[in-house]
């Protein structure tokens, strides 16, 4: 791309600010575009929260609007329901305390009128729904393109899904009853392409019959899986159709299928792949991971060449032979100059560095903190490393010297960084001799929500901290 083109940009944009203007007045936010009405948002004294609204040549189109004692709700330019508040001509500014994750005390919130009714509009249908203690009690509803009728607070009786709005005959995927807030007897099932298929249910779950659900088909027998099971998905740009079978709720037998992809540059993804399953594992043949989009090949019940698999914030690459893991590459996701590579025998860790997510830690770390490892000769070496993910930033807070599978030397923590806190401690070091803490201060995250602060001396521990994340306070212990 050359110079004009970015001064072409930029005078465009220039001239798209120039035809925009914002307005606030108190709490509404407005923004226009050449004169027209392009969104608003409010803060409403009803939900507590920001309420936007969409509009379309000046009129009211997707989104919420708050009303005299209720909030309205729209979709493609039609009011679809509408929830009203009660106590809300005379509602009075009350003082609430509370304590959020980090401990800071808010004060001073508005306490949230309790919904009394909310009214659905379907085609050219009301329904009213009443509450009572600010749950749901009696009459219909449409709760996620579900119409569903309550009764002393429970869904029971006759209920419509939908596929999307509009809601029309022409858009109804499902009919069927519930019983005490569970599915009960004969579901009804549609699909796209006009074909009925039904299910008996028993206490909430599929009990003999074919199950139609985001484009999977299903039978079951007797409560279990038990005959074809078929995904279809269909599109112009893209499709993914395959069958497997089920016999008395294990896979068994052959998968078959075939995916295509088009992508907006012109690349064209397209595969078939064939496995056969046995007693409810891949055996041999080629196998679809729906999540990774990517094939994988299974020998006599083995794993045989790349696998991949996505967690929080990696992406991990394994390469298998005759079932064991040979190598891994663990890549940022996000910042592909991020990885780290190891070679296994065995499904031993032999050379290299591996990252793995910690499963069980303290609340506030949950499903982003994360350890390095290196190793050398099969044997762990080097520094053990400690830190926090982004999606593209890793945030170390811990280091420990490893030396022949043991912990030896000085190691440190940024506790600041570990508690996200308002007790500047700073970083925190401490040294490790055969294996243990021998002199100087460590901090010990435990599996019950607090961390321990602990200084040791000569190998001896001589005081402990413990910090709870919920409670602004240390206590000290000799």
């Amino acid at each position: 791309m050359n110079k004009y083109f970015f001064l072409f940009i930029f005078i465009h944009l220039i001239s798209f600010a120039q035809d925009t203007n914002t307005v606030i007045s108190g709490e509404k936010v407005s923004f226009f575009r050449a004169d027209t009405l392009v969104w608003t948002e409010e803060r409403s004294s009803l939900e507590n929260t920001v309420l936007r609204m969409e509009y379309v040549n000046n009129k009211k189109w997707n989104g919420k609007y708050e009303g005299i004692g209720s909030v309205l709700i729209y979709k493609k330019g039609k009011e679809v329901e509408e929830w009203s508040y009660e106590g809300v001509i005379n509602r009075k500014k009350v003082q609430i305390t509370y304590y959020n994750l980090n401990s800071d005390v808010r004060n001073s919130l508005f306490r949230k009128p309790k919904i009394i009714k909310v009214k659905s509009f379907v085609g050219n249908k009301t329904y009213t729904l009443s509450y009572k203690n600010g749950k749901k009690h009696e009459g219909t509803i449409l709760e996620e393109d579900e119409l569903i009728r309550y009764k002393n607070g429970k869904k029971n009786g006759a209920f419509i899904r939908y596929d999307d709005f509009p809601w029309t005959e022409e858009s109804i995927i499902g009919k069927g009853n519930y019983q005490e807030g569970n599915y009960h007897g004969i579901i009804t099932f549609f699909s796209p392409e006009g074909m009925q298929y039904s299910c008996e249910y028993k206490n909430g779950k599929p009990w003999k019959g074919q199950v139609l659900e985001n484009a999977w088909l299903t039978s079951y027998d007797k409560g279990l899986k038990d005959g074809t099971e078929t995904f279809s998905r269909k599109e112009r740009k893209d499709s993914l159709v395959f069958s497997r079978n089920y016999r008395q709720g294990k896979l068994e037998g052959s998968c078959t299928g075939f995916y295509y992809q088009k992508y907006f540059y012109g690349k064209v993804v397209s595969f078939h792949f064939n496995g056969v399953y046995k007693d409810d594992q891949p055996y041999s043949g080629t196998f679809y991971n729906k999540k990774m989009n990517t094939l994988e090949e299974y020998v006599q019940g083995k794993k045989e060449g790349l696998f991949t698999d996505k967690g929080n914030y990696f992406i991990h690459k394994k390469n298998y032979k005759n079932g064991l893991l040979v190598s891994k590459k663990s890549i940022l996701d996000g910042d592909t100059s991020i990885y780290y590579s190891m070679n296994y025998e065995g499904n031993k860790a032999m050379n290299g560095a591996e990252v793995n997510l910690v499963e069980k830690t303290n609340l506030i770390f949950r499903n982003r903190l994360y350890i390095k490892k290196e190793f050398i000769n099969g044997s762990q070496n080097g520094h053990e490393e400690w830190f926090i993910c982004t999606r593209k930033k890793m945030i170390p807070i811990a280091q420990i010297p490893i030396k022949n599978g043991k912990k030896e030397g000085k190691a440190w923590c940024n506790f600041d960084r570990v508690e996200y806190n308002r007790i500047k401690l700073g970083k925190l070091e401490g040294v490790y001799k055969n294996n243990k803490p021998f002199s100087g201060d460590f901090v010990l995250i435990t599996m019950e929500g607090f961390t321990e602060i602990a200084q040791y001396s000569k190998g001896k521990k001589i005081s402990s901290k413990w910090y709870y994340p919920r409670k602004k306070q240390l206590k000290s212990r000799q």
